[in-house]
């Protein structure tokens, strides 16, 4: 029996064969087009990743930092790397690395933030945010330096970029900007935006103030940051777990969230996008996360049992919700079941309305997957073994540079024309 059909067997012997099934059917759903899709989606004059293999052809659309660290978690939590110990920075032959390296390093301005020569620096909050996380990570990874201090460590040495909004260094106006979000009506986007901005609030000592806010907005009925325990809420509760994590404070009435994500994850809902899919489960894999960061690791155990008296129908809900979002076109999967998410933290990505992968809902399909190792005592199983690391790697050195064939429609041009993405 190999290692694969061994941990279907201990599914089946631990959770039942109705679980059993829904896992081999959700591994079923990560066939070679996946990794195939993604190794097409790398531009290697660029150095980048496109967030579509649909924006490579089209003119205005060029990789960009998010897509590009999303293909490369891809490359190690599928697998594809554990041929080289399971870090993609190991796995990947060494003139790849140095063009992404040299392309995370082009992005980023003296004042420390990373900007797209497709977007400007008009740009979101939590776009800045992000890319500043995400070139950090490639860089650190690879063990590359960047070319100017990062503006994290530019505020917290007493430079800080004039780029920064004053709300972020300053702790009255940061309460007020966190009060004029609304995050109790809507805490998915709201927290996103908050979350993003988490490492920016931490470098300007403000962290209290966060925390505080935080705390004085929670629910404790339900552990959440609305009424209503819902996919919404339940997606809030991942981005603002991921800034108390970031923050690393206690998340108050933690048992309580953790019943709220749990009864999400089994439901009978459907979700809208796929990142309802992935949020459930990620936000409890956040909360055990959060017991080990501040100190709480007897109350892990009994966490750890209450998620297991539900496996079985977390793992047979993620299988019923995800086969739809699989773009049975090539293989990959899509933001929607109807069309791709067309902008990222408001920035044009690919065509407004088309139905095509992208690199966003693949990291998050996968997630769906790799969650259920993060939250039940069971075996991690790669999704990819060792032929398919060479298939994947012969792709990506076969990778062919964009040209610029298409010009996008007309609404995608007036927004990339307007360098206006806020």
């Amino acid at each position: 029996m190999n290692a694969k059909k061994y941990c279907f067997y201990k599914v089946g012997q631990s959770l039942g064969p109705s679980a059993k099934e829904a896992l081999e059917e959700l591994y079923s759903l990560f066939d070679d087009r996946v990794y195939l899709w993604v190794a097409d989606a790398f531009d290697p004059e660029v150095g980048g990743f496109y967030y579509s293999t649909r924006s490579k052809p089209i003119d205005l659309y060029l990789p960009d930092i998010e897509s590009t660290r999303q293909a490369l978690t891809f490359i190690s939590n599928s697998g594809l790397a554990d041929v080289s110990g399971g870090r993609y920075s190991d796995f990947l032959p060494a003139n790849i690395k140095e063009k992404i390296v040299e392309y995370t390093k082009s992005l980023q301005a003296p004042e420390g933030y990373f900007y797209h020569p497709q977007w400007g620096k008009v740009i979101k909050p939590s776009r800045k945010g992000r890319d500043l996380m995400w070139a950090r990570r490639i860089l650190k990874d690879f063990g590359a330096e960047p070319p100017y201090p990062y503006a994290t460590e530019q505020m917290k040495s007493g430079n800080t970029p004039d780029s920064v909004p004053e709300y972020i260094k300053d702790k009255k106006l940061l309460w007020e900007y966190m009060e004029s979000l609304g995050l109790n009506e809507d805490s998915y986007v709201k927290g996103q935006q908050l979350s993003s901005q988490t490492e920016m609030i931490i470098a300007a000592g403000n962290a209290d103030v966060q925390i505080k806010f935080l705390r004085e907005r929670q629910f404790a009925d339900n552990g959440l940051w609305e009424r209503g325990v819902a996919f919404n809420g339940v997606s809030g509760l991942l981005k603002l777990s991921s800034a108390y994590n970031i923050l690393k404070a206690p998340i108050l009435n933690i048992e309580r969230t953790l019943e709220s994500a749990i009864a999400v994850a089994v439901s009978e809902e459907a979700p809208t996008s796929i990142t309802g899919i992935y949020n459930p489960p990620n936000a409890i894999s956040n909360l055990i996360n959060n017991l080990r960061l501040t100190g709480r690791d007897e109350l892990i155990p009994k966490f750890k049992a209450r998620i297991a008296e539900s496996a079985a129908d977390i793992i047979t809900a993620l299988t019923r919700r995800l086969s739809p979002y699989k773009f049975d076109a090539d293989g990959s999967f899509s933001y929607f079941t109807y069309r791709s998410g067309h902008v990222s933290q408001g920035c044009p990505v690919v065509p407004k309305g088309e139905r095509c992968g992208d690199m966003n809902a693949i990291l998050l399909a996968l997630g769906c997957l790799t969650s259920i190792y993060e939250i039940i005592d069971l075996p991690r199983i790669p999704v990819y073994g060792s032929e398919d690391s060479a298939r994947f790697l012969e792709a990506l050195l076969a990778a062919k540079p964009a040209i610029k064939t298409e010009q996008p429609p007309e609404w995608d041009s007036a927004l990339i024309a307007s360098k206006k993405f806020v």
